[in-house]
């Protein structure tokens, strides 16, 4: 069991072992080695020893006074110095009854510092029967003091050992139940059951774990046994290590080795704890691909796991294939149509949609029609840009002037070839944005606002003074959250101590990165006309000495 290296002990496998108390060893001592274990020592002192003797009688029957007998008794093993437990009073007469030709007698022994003196007792009662010197005179009458001489002519010992509770007995000896076990009615040490604990020797009832809880063996010895139990479950097509149907620990490490063409699929997997999902999935053999179609990285015949990444290519498009549980799907080599562009364009701004057709074995035919589906030509008010046909791909791009993007307009790309015929629609979708200063008396908290209306999504806002630096202690920015229901966005600057006369812009970044902005005018007065703060009307002109509220650039 144990290996000693550089003077070093490691345990090399494990096995039970336990205390001979015979010998105060443990039982596999001499296959250590030189390694010196402790002796062990689980005998504890008995409580009590007894003999109960059954003497039968002849020359006449018990007195009726059962005193007599006693004293008869008591004389006839003062003359025999052999009894020497019963002459020092070491070992005495507890009991005695007496009818008819029989006597029932029972000793005890007064002090458990000594082995069971008893025996000596009953062997040498034994022998003075067989002799026939065990003879008693009893005096009949105490008036005629009558003698009778009564021979003991068979005798019957019963021997027995009281142990202290949670101790076996063992012949003479007693063995205290240890950790992990507990004397049970019948008297005799038992495991405890799964599901419970003794984590001390010497106890009559184990300890049940708490609920949801069990252990995994018998006679565990303590409450760190108590675990989450899981049962491996059933594998197809492979097995586990430990096996089906055993009951783990949850955190158990379960090995899975599946049969040939099969696996845990992807990533390869074989170590699991007992509450994971595992199963052994068919691979999927890489089969001949249609034409114009290819793997990517991989080859034909080739065998690959359940929900490995695998990709097909087609006239330049990449798509996924999937392997389910030994199942090989391709998707179809399709032509594919697609548009981008139009999104969160500031109204009043140039826009450009772009189609692109992809997976395409000939040149097609891309035109733009607008949402009346009138088809757009080069030159009237539109610019239209055409790629050529390269790689199995081709595409178009519709540039859409300024005037033409006062509100939202839907486009269409059609795209016509052999065998395909597709169109996609587009929306071109405008923002605008409000923009409104103020006006507070001088140390006042002032507030600017931009708002931002159509968007179809939140848009980044940053903020700048176009006649200093921001400083950072003065003002508080937000860009604002975008309301999904309204479209709308509110950006804002707090300007905590207004003190003087400033422009401030507002930034926005559309989809397509370009930034557009507005100014605003903060005023700051002395005193207002009417002794109250007023917020600028949108797009106010003020005259003489006031400023345009914002301009766009």
């Amino acid at each position: 069991i144990i290996n000693t290296t550089n003077g070093t002990s490691t345990l090399q496998q494990s096995q039970t072992i336990w205390c001979d108390w015979r010998s105060d060893t443990w039982s596999h001592a001499s296959d250590t080695g030189d390694i010196k274990w402790d002796t062990c020592n689980a005998k504890v002192t008995a409580t009590q020893f007894t003999l109960a003797v059954d003497l039968v009688l002849s020359g006449g029957v018990c007195p009726s006074d059962v005193i007599l007998f006693r004293n008869a008794l008591s004389t006839w093993f003062s003359a025999r110095p052999d009894y020497t437990c019963i002459l020092n009073n070491t070992c005495r007469i507890e009991t005695l009854s007496c009818a008819g030709s029989v006597a029932n007698v029972s000793f005890i022994q007064t002090t458990m510092l000594q082995s069971n003196l008893l025996r000596s007792v009953g062997v040498k009662l034994e022998e003075d029967t067989h002799s026939g010197s065990l003879q008693l005179s009893i005096i009949s009458s105490s008036r005629k003091r009558d003698t009778v001489l009564l021979t003991v002519t068979s005798v019957t010992t019963v021997y027995s050992t009281m142990c202290p509770t949670g101790a076996q007995t063992f012949g003479d000896t007693c063995i205290e139940c240890g950790a992990g076990y507990y004397l049970n009615t019948s008297l005799i040490c038992d495991a405890c059951p799964i599901g419970s604990y003794s984590d001390l020797s010497g106890q009559l009832n184990c300890i049940t774990c708490p609920d949801h809880v069990t252990t995994l063996f018998t006679a565990s010895t303590d409450p760190s046994q108590c675990l989450h139990i899981c049962t491996v479950p059933e594998l197809n097509n492979g097995n586990s290590v430990p096996p089906s149907g055993w009951h783990v620990s949850n955190t158990t490490n379960i090995t899975v080795n599946c049969d040939s063409g099969f696996d845990t699929g992807y990533p390869h997997g074989h170590q699991y704890t007992c509450t994971a999902e595992y199963t052994c999935y068919a691979q999927c053999q890489l089969i001949t691909l249609a034409t114009n179609q290819t793997y990517k990285t991989l080859s034909e015949g080739v065998l690959v796991s359940h929900q490995q990444p695998l990709i097909v290519e087609c006239l330049g498009v990449q798509n996924n294939a999937t392997c389910n549980n030994g199942t090989l799907t391709i998707p179809p080599c399709l032509t594919r149509l697609e548009v981008e562009g139009g999104e969160n364009v500031k109204s009043r701004t140039a826009a450009e949609l772009r189609c692109k057709v992809s997976a395409l074995p000939h040149p097609a035919l891309i035109t733009w029609l607008t949402r009346d589906n009138h088809v757009i030509k080069q030159g009237s008010e539109y610019t239209i840009e055409a790629v050529s046909y390269a790689n199995y791909t081709q595409s178009s791009t519709l540039k859409v002037p300024a005037h033409l993007t006062h509100t939202d307009t839907n486009y269409s790309c059609r795209a016509v070839g052999d065998h395909f015929d597709s169109t996609v629609n587009i929306t071109l979708n405008v923002f605008d944005v409000l923009g409104q200063g103020d006006r507070v008396k001088s140390g006042e908290k002032a507030t600017l606002l931009c708002t931002i209306t159509g968007a179809r999504s939140a848009l980044p806002v940053t903020w700048s003074r176009v006649d200093d630096v921001i400083k950072l202690d003065d003002v508080i920015t937000s860009p604002g959250s975008w309301a999904s229901e309204s479209q709308t966005q509110v950006a804002s600057l707090v300007h905590r101590n207004a003190t003087k006369n400033s422009t401030y812009r507002c930034e926005i970044q559309d989809s397509q990165g370009m930034v557009h902005y507005t100014n605003l005018q903060l005023f700051v007065t002395s005193e207002h006309k009417d002794g109250s703060s007023a917020r600028l009307p949108c797009c106010a002109l003020l005259v003489s000495s006031m400023f345009l509220a914002f301009s766009w650039i």
